[in-house]
């Protein structure tokens, strides 16, 4: 603010480019430097005021750093109205505004407005098919009865005969594949015209028939079953097994 005292004049002000402000420039008045102003030039009777933005001017890194210097040089000459062209008085004045910025606050959220999440559900199915491997006895080191044919796993004297307890071993052909249990077996002598062994159940351990087991363990299915004669199904035994 610049204020007048003195009646029959007229302040004119501006804030003015440096070089205005320099001792070889102190007789350049405010009129002849309108062109090097920056911002509009202030004219006033009794009281100029300057107002001026600064926030454009000053750098980004600046802002984040939190502080800014700016300078600038003010002037004001002093018209005699009534002969305005000559400037009877002038102030300069070197300002210098150091200018400090907040970097750290606090603030919270209240509320985020979201859109509705909205379930939906998919089922996917598969089928694999997964051979089964057949020993006779252990699936460790008994004899594998391949492709059906177990010729070689009963010949001579491995044959098995009445009373005796035949001893199937089942495994999955993919090391992945563990079985769980066993829904239905069926074992025909190469000289009789029926199958010797027929076997059903609900698909886990422990629902046997008296004379036929099976167990589960580390993946694989052992069937145990006793060879009984032929007839005691035909008397009513009920037994599955000949």
């Amino acid at each position: 603010e610049f204020t007048n005292s003195i009646s029959g004049s007229t302040i004119h002000a501006a804030i003015i480019a440096d070089t205005f402000c320099d001792d070889t420039n102190s007789n350049s008045q405010v009129k002849d430097g309108v062109t090097n102003a920056i911002g509009p030039v202030v004219v006033s009777a009794a009281l100029a005021t300057i107002t001026k933005e600064v926030e454009s001017e000053v750098a980004v890194a600046d802002k984040n750093n939190g502080a800014a210097t700016l300078n600038y040089c003010l002037r004001a000459d002093l018209y005699d109205d009534s002969d305005s062209t000559f400037s009877v008085g002038a102030k300069k004045v070197d300002l210098q505004l150091d200018i400090a910025y907040e970097t750290e606050i606090d603030f919270s959220i209240t509320n985020i407005q979201t859109s509705e999440f909205v379930a939906s559900s998919a089922s996917a199915s598969a089928t694999r098919s997964v051979g089964i491997k057949v020993f006779r006895e252990s699936c460790a080191s008994g004899c594998e009865i391949v492709d059906g044919d177990a010729s070689g796993c009963f010949a001579g004297e491995n044959k098995t005969a009445i009373g005796d307890v035949l001893t199937l071993c089942l495994d999955a052909e993919d090391a992945d594949v563990d079985l769980t249990g066993i829904e239905s077996a069926m074992v025909n002598a190469a000289d009789y015209s029926s199958a010797i062994v027929v076997f059903a159940e609900g698909g886990s351990a422990g629902t046997d028939n008296f004379v036929t087991t099976t167990s589960v363990a580390s993946g694989q299915v052992t069937l145990e079953t006793l060879l009984i004669p032929a007839y005691y199904d035909a008397l009513g035994g009920g037994a599955g097994g000949s």
